[in-house]
């Protein structure tokens, strides 16, 4: 009887494993794609459309002309972007929601920089709670 509770407990933690590893690919996908669009936005100077499309503690972090200020300067800075190499990734399930941090070192037509995103995922759509960039070409331009 305890080998079959065992077995049985065996089988079910391999089904939760399965279940949140494709729903972290998922995730992960959607989170990727936020990337992706939050770049042709940066590239096309749409920065209004990434202060709005942003989860609210985005919003909350700062009012929409001091986040268009900042992009505008972080692209007069860096330049158009290429698509980037994820160096790192983290997906968290929580009371709060899917929360997806993807890191990336990218390449701008200015220089380098690290990137981070962090969003929150809602029906396989990245909503923004933060972005962070770090480049050498801050301090030279």
């Amino acid at each position: 009887m305890l080998i079959s509770l065992a077995r049985k407990g065996c089988t079910l933690a391999a089904v939760v494993f399965t279940l949140t590893a494709c729903n972290s690919q998922i995730s992960m996908a959607g989170a990727e794609q936020g990337v992706t669009q939050f770049h042709a936005r940066l590239d096309a100077g749409k920065f209004n459309d990434i202060y709005n499309s942003a989860a609210p503690e985005f919003k909350d972090a700062a009012s929409e002309k001091e986040i268009e200020t900042f992009l505008s300067a972080v692209h007069r800075k860096l330049g158009n972007s290429s698509p980037g190499a994820k160096q790192g990734w983290h997906v968290n399930y929580g009371t709060s929601g899917t929360i997806v941090t993807l890191s990336y070192k990218t390449k701008f037509g200015e220089g380098m920089a690290d990137e981070q995103f962090v969003f929150r995922m809602e029906n396989d759509t990245a909503s923004l709670i933060r972005y962070n960039v770090n480049s050498p070409v801050f301090v030279i331009k």
